[in-house]
């Protein structure tokens, strides 16, 4: 009570000191009673989507993993080079060859850890590097071993598969030069498959911890627990053996609730969140199961330690405002006491402290306003007349700069005339923008000196930008394009300072441009004409590029060069022919592509005016070009890999074709150019050029040394057009001519 008679009379202080602690307190309210709820709501929701996220990620990364697995049985069956005498024959040649063939099979996948062909007829297993008698295999101390798999239930296993089996994990030793042991799963599959008479098991080892790869194991994160069971429900693999419940209540909760589950259940008296995705791949359900405790954890200490925190903040806040209020008032108190005596009289109701020195301020401001009137309108009228004639161009050019100083105008050494034009011709939301304008120029341009004048059109205002240095004018203009609003701007030349009237009439030609071309903010005099046989090359140049990176499935390049056709498009082009002529060109590059891939695209031979418009085109341009990407990377998904044998032979046979490129190579074997350029990069250890003139250069020795046949007949059996490019690849590749080669053989 005290303290309210004590400053009952200062409003403006107990005004102030509530609006404060309002404020403040508003949004501590809604942490408290609105944030912190949802939040832990939308915890437990990110968990639910992390688990089903990680989940997905981890089933998508054994299916396609394993989606090649059922081809592998025929693979062996159907290689000319492993055929069932090979395996008959106990000759250690013939061992070294199955290995080496199965090396090139399999060696390549990084999933499976070991690969095992038994054979039934010999009871030999095969892999790499190393292979079995039957003696050797699975027993105690040998080099492959499984503690828990008895051996001659091993055999009967194997001599008995009839179909593909898939054993949960296990136990399994390797002796050797690298001792290791780890649990793994193992795939075990007919040679050949489904067949009642097949001659051979494949044997695929999968360490268990490569089904869960894509599981995070910091320990500040939510551990979630991966498990893998088969089309039978029994557990194959599980990515933590130490967890506090039994895998029987996961095999009981599968045959429950089947393959559709994403809910909360109690496991040994805890709550965890269970997630199920079944697989594409020989009936394989993955389960998730994550404790709900460590979803809600941080969320509960960080609510306990932010509401502590909150608590300190108030008390502090409350001090420092009551403080800070009462300094600051001080001012306030002696500003109130001078108003009071500059102004004669008061109105007759109460006022606060503000609502004085405001209204003493008014007064003060309305007599200085009128005396600055009469003082500068004969000013600014004056020094209007001085912009009007220096625009035109009728001052005197000795006269200009006296007359400047003369009216308070700093002109430099050059001059640029902008000028500015609202799109719908109204003034009104013309002033808006070029206040936005004039602003973004003072503010990044210290070096600049600028003035605003009322144009002779009604619609237009002139910016007169001068400066010591004509580069200014260049980052102005690309400042401005960066400020969008709905005003044109004609930029003028840089002139001197006393040809200020040829960049005005500039400004207003470029202006022009401008408001005919809707995509065109911002025009230079310089750019306008672009009808020039330089563009024209360019723009022809870049679609020859695209072109190019076409046939080449270059996805980076094309996008590069299409971008750049699109923004000479924009920037360069302001005829409609030839605006019309690019996009016909460009569009029908990238339609014969589609075609080519099978899709039915109409060409365009003529386009109506009414449609010309940059960004329409722009976006039916880029449409196309990434209707072809994803159709590349679709092409390609589904092309199996490549034998690099298969490449070379397929050279051996035709390195004599004078048109052979890797562009044909790579459609031969349904890769792209760049990817089959790296392919054949990382397999060969050259690129395929030098290779293939290497291929050819070798066998043209061999005709140089046995026949006596004319070295242009040689060139053209080894693929050269003639003997000159023959020659020159020879001296290259061997230091000496092909004749100097003949005389020294």
């Amino acid at each position: 009570m005290k303290i309210w008679k004590k400053y009952r009379h200062q409003k403006a202080l107990l005004k102030f000191l509530l609006s404060y602690i309002t404020v403040f307190l508003l949004p501590v309210l809604f942490l408290l009673f609105y944030f912190y709820p949802q939040t832990t709501a939308i915890m437990k929701e990110a968990a639910i989507d992390s688990s089903n996220a990680l989940l997905i990620q981890t089933v998508n990364n054994i299916d396609m993993q394993m989606e090649n697995f059922w081809n592998y049985p025929d693979a062996i069956h159907r290689n000319n080079q492993l055929n069932r005498p090979v395996f008959r024959a106990d000759h250690g040649y013939n061992t070294y060859h199955i290995m080496q063939e199965m090396e090139k099979m399999f060696g390549y996948n990084s999933f499976v850890e070991k690969v095992i062909f038994y054979n039934k007829e010999s009871s030999y297993f095969y892999s790499f590097p190393g292979s079995y008698p039957l003696d050797e295999f699975n027993e105690i101390d040998s080099t492959f071993y499984y503690p828990n798999w008895d051996k001659r239930m091993m055999l009967q296993d194997l001599n008995q598969l009839t179909d593909i089996s898939i054993r949960s994990a296990e136990p399994l030793e390797l002796y050797g030069r690298f001792n290791s042991s780890y649990d793994a799963v193992t795939v075990l599959m007919p040679v050949p498959y489904r067949n009642l008479y097949s001659y051979g098991v494949l044997m695929l080892v999968i360490p268990e911890h490569k089904f869960f790869l894509n599981q995070p194991y910091d320990d500040d994160e939510i551990q979630h627990n991966f498990f893998v069971f088969d089309k039978e429900g029994e557990l194959l693999a599980a990515s933590d053996h130490e967890s506090e419940y039994e895998y029987h209540e996961l095999v009981a909760l599968l045959e429950d609730r089947g393959e559709n589950l994403d809910e909360l259940i109690t496991l040994s008296g805890k709550r965890y969140l269970i997630s199920l995705q079944a697989s594409k791949i020989y009936g394989l359900t993955f389960m998730s199961v994550t404790p709900l405790e460590d979803v809600l954890h941080k969320i509960t200490r960080l609510k306990a330690v932010t509401f502590l925190l909150i608590m300190i903040i108030i008390s502090v806040e409350v001090l420092l405002i009551y403080l800070f209020m009462r300094t600051n008032y001080e001012p306030i108190r002696k500003l109130r006491k001078k108003a009071l005596v500059s102004v004669k009289s008061l109105p007759t109701q109460n006022l606060n402290e503000y609502e004085v020195v405001s209204y003493a301020f008014d007064s003060l401001h309305n007599e200085n306003r009128e005396l600055f009137s009469k003082v500068m309108l004969n000013k600014n009228i004056s020094k209007e007349y001085f912009f009007i004639q220096y625009l035109n161009g009728t001052l005197p050019k000795d006269d200009v700069s006296k007359q400047a100083i003369e009216h308070q105008i700093q002109l430099k050494e050059y001059v640029c005339s902008l000028t500015f034009f609202a799109k719908d011709r109204n003034i009104i939301t013309l002033l808006p923008g070029l206040k936005g304008y004039i602003d973004l120029i003072g503010t990044e341009f210290d070096q600049l000196g600028s003035y605003l004048v009322k144009g002779l059109r009604h619609e237009d205002f002139i910016l007169i930008l001068t400066m010591d240095q004509q580069e200014l004018a260049k980052l102005v203009e690309e400042k401005l394009r960066t400020f969008s609003s709905n005003v044109r701007i004609g930029v003028g030349t840089v002139e001197k300072v006393e040809r200020l009237n040829n960049s005005y009439i500039h400004s207003l030609a470029a202006l022009e441009v401008s408001i005919l071309n809707e995509q065109s903010q911002v025009v230079d005099y310089d750019q306008i004409d672009v009808e020039s046989a330089n563009v024209l090359s360019q723009l022809f140049d870049t679609i020859k590029v695209i072109e190019m990176s076409l046939t080449r499935r270059d996805s980076m390049l094309s996008q590069k060069q299409l971008n750049k056709l699109i923004n000479l498009m924009k920037t360069k082009v302001s005829s409609i022919f030839v605006l019309k002529m690019i996009f016909i060109n460009t569009y029908n590059v990238l339609a014969k592509e589609l075609n080519q891939l099978g899709h039915n695209e109409d060409y365009y031979y003529a386009i109506s005016e009414k449609k010309i418009d940059v960004l329409q085109l722009e976006k039916i341009l880029r449409s196309m070009s990434e209707k072809l990407v994803t159709e590349w990377e679709s092409h390609e998904s589904v092309k199996g890999s490549v034998n690099i044998q298969e490449v070379l032979n397929y050279l051996d046979q035709h390195y004599m074709d004078a048109n052979m490129s890797m562009q044909q190579v790579a459609d031969q074997f349904g890769l792209s150019y760049t990817n089959f350029s790296h392919y054949f990069k990382k397999k060969i250890g050259e690129n395929f050029a030098p290779y293939l003139e290497k291929r050819r250069i070798n066998e043209a020795k061999i005709l140089l040394s046995e026949s006596k046949y004319p070295i242009k007949f040689i060139a053209e059996q080894v693929g050269y057009l003639n003997a000159n490019s023959f020659t020159r690849s020879f001296k290259k590749v061997e230091g000496i001519s092909p004749g100097e080669y003949r005389k020294l053989n």
